[in-house]
């Protein structure tokens, strides 16, 4: 191999590897983009319509991820995931919609969109359905069930991601499959991602 050679597949070596490096570098600020854009538009909308608090306490948000599995292992320390009990409006919307409960326990995620979003544990019986739900500080504006523990024949758990991509699983621990995955429009409603 002459040197004229050795050059020339160095160069062509090098710029594979940029272009690999570059491609890279691109997705991820594509991600990160998107990330702040998500927040920037975001507002923290007061919650006090539909949650209650316990002497005028300030609400505090759960972190995002969500992992259900976590959650459910832990066996909901307050200390860790806080929730909040329910108004009585956003309860009557509740049963209106085929929820009734024994007990609803609220917890706050980040808002979106300048939208709070809600995922509300439903207790009824030996079952517990797991509902998020978007909400200004007037009316509701979507709602979703994403997860059901009770039956074992029938158990759905889910994910919530940083990005609110939701992923809704058929089953738990390791016998889970992802039945879908969901995301959050602008508008304030929750739709299908196809993939």
């Amino acid at each position: 191999m002459n040197k004229l050679s050795y050059i020339l597949l160095v160069c062509i070596f090098s710029m594979f590897c940029c272009k690999q490096k570059t491609e890279n570098i691109k997705t991820e600020i594509s991600s990160s983009k998107k990330q702040l854009i998500i927040r920037q538009e975001q507002n923290v909308i007061s919650p006090k319509k539909w949650l209650i608090t316990v002497d005028n306490d300030s609400f505090k948000e759960n972190n995002l991820p969500f992992f259900f599995e976590t959650f459910f292992k832990d066996n909901i320390p307050e200390i860790i995931y806080p929730y909040y009990k329910i108004s009585q409006e956003l309860k009557d919307f509740l049963i209106k919609n085929d929820y009734e409960g024994e007990e609803y326990n609220c917890f706050l995620l980040p808002s979106i969109y300048n939208l709070n979003v809600f995922l509300i544990d439903v207790l009824r019986g030996d079952s517990s359905y797991y509902i998020i739900l978007l909400a200004d500080s007037k009316e509701i504006k979507d709602m979703k069930e994403i997860g059901h523990i009770g039956d074992e024949s029938n158990i759905s758990t889910f994910d919530i991601g940083e990005d609110y991509i939701i992923k809704k699983y058929k089953g738990f621990r390791e016998g889970k499959t992802i039945l879908k995955k969901i995301s959050i429009t602008k508008e304030g409603e929750f739709i299908a991602i196809k993939e």
